[in-house]
């Protein structure tokens, strides 16, 4: 399975002024009052985009070792301007990751064989099967490949893709 996106939230606890944070480099931090409310800065090509009530969201990381040297990069860059002691460590929120079960798949065999509320299927809006499981949601198209997101741990894709092997033997 390969990580296509984690994204993690925590909080400043405290307030921001985002107008605060112009002196920070441009090519880092973006922000524009009148276009968006919340700001963003860039830290190794990934995004963390803060809001004024002190919230902040991670996104585009792609492994779990950079949850912490993101966060750690972070307080570095914004010590200057926060109380950095404060910040509460990023909890995981969602994953997105693929997988492939190598074979065709036919969806709508699928969906007959295994005529299930959890199963959705209607290609006239989407090419894929939608199977929403109480550990998260997996996107099944009829390459074989399958998209989970909605998790908050590889051992719940790891047990989404064995309920959807299972319902493919």
């Amino acid at each position: 399975m390969k990580i296509v996106n984690i994204v993690c939230s925590g909080s400043f606890n405290q307030n921001v002024k985002l107008s605060s944070l112009f002196s920070l480099d441009s090519t880092i931090f973006q922000y524009d009052p009148e276009m968006h409310h919340a700001a963003y800065l860039t830290i190794n090509k990934r995004k963390i985009i803060f809001y004024p009530t002190g919230k902040y969201i991670f996104t585009g990381l792609k492994n779990f070792d950079e949850i912490s040297s993101q966060f750690d990069e972070m307080k570095l860059i914004l010590k200057p301007f926060l109380t950095v002691d404060q910040f509460n460590i990023p909890i995981v929120q969602n994953i997105v990751l693929t997988t492939q079960i190598p074979r065709l798949i036919i969806l709508a065999d699928l969906i007959k064989r295994d005529n299930d509320s959890c199963l959705q299927y209607n290609p006239t809006k989407f090419p894929a099967v939608i199977f929403r499981t109480n550990h998260g949601t997996a996107l099944i198209f009829s390459n074989g490949k399958i998209v989970i997101t909605g998790i908050k741990s590889i051992k719940a894709a790891e047990t989404i893709k064995q309920e959807i092997a299972e319902r493919l033997k």
